[in-house]
């Protein structure tokens, strides 16, 4: 009876172990290109950035996760005029301006894969929803201008990934995040393109 009890303890052990699902982790550069009211803010296009996902795979194909990112942009205007909001005053400042902004999103996301594990090319699709933290700042001489708060936001994306081994590949991908309006904050867009390393066991 123990012998039977340990080969079935065995058969199963095996079957559990064969059923664990895969795990993948990505880290990427990430590049920002601007839309809407960000692009009216700094039109420039960031090349400060990086991101990291995790996902755990449900299916061969399903996978859930979450991501972390960031961005930075940074513009500099010769001596203009413009009107802002300070302080809850629109005023009309002359100078040079300095404009800063820092995006942080952090999103809980799922993926689809429309080829299995093995297959030599991984494309994906997916969407993930969250949260950002914004930072806008802008410097005119000695004065400052600042907002910084949560936005909520969601960010569905596409992308590939090329395996070099059955652990190891190249992960490129472009995700358009959109934060709504919050905290002080203005509407952010921007196309978030990402070339990094994916890892996977």
């Amino acid at each position: 009876m123990k012998k039977i009890l340990m080969i079935i303890w065995v058969v199963l052990g095996i079957g559990v172990g064969s059923q664990a699902q895969a795990q993948q982790l990505n880290l990427n550069y990430q590049m920002s290109v601007p839309f809407g009211d960000q692009h009216d803010f700094i039109s420039k296009m960031s090349f400060r950035g990086f991101s990291v996902d995790y996902h755990y795979f449900l299916t061969e194909r399903l996978a859930v996760g979450a991501s972390l990112g960031w961005n930075a942009s940074y513009k500099h205007l010769d001596y203009t005029t413009g009107n802002f909001t300070m302080n809850g005053d629109k005023v009309t400042i002359s100078g040079d301006q300095f404009r800063y902004l820092n995006v942080v999103p952090l999103m809980a996301d799922v993926r689809y894969f429309f080829t299995d594990g093995d297959a030599c090319i991984l494309p994906y699709a997916g969407i993930g929803i969250g949260t950002t933290w914004a930072e806008t700042r802008l410097e005119v001489g000695d004065l400052l201008a600042k907002e910084k708060g949560w936005q909520f936001a969601f960010a569905p994306e596409v992308g590939v990934i090329l395996p070099f081994s059955e652990f190891v590949g190249l992960n490129v991908g472009a995700q358009y995040r959109y934060s709504v309006k919050a905290s002080g904050l203005p509407t952010l867009q921007d196309l978030g393109i990402k070339v990094g390393l994916s890892i996977r066991w």
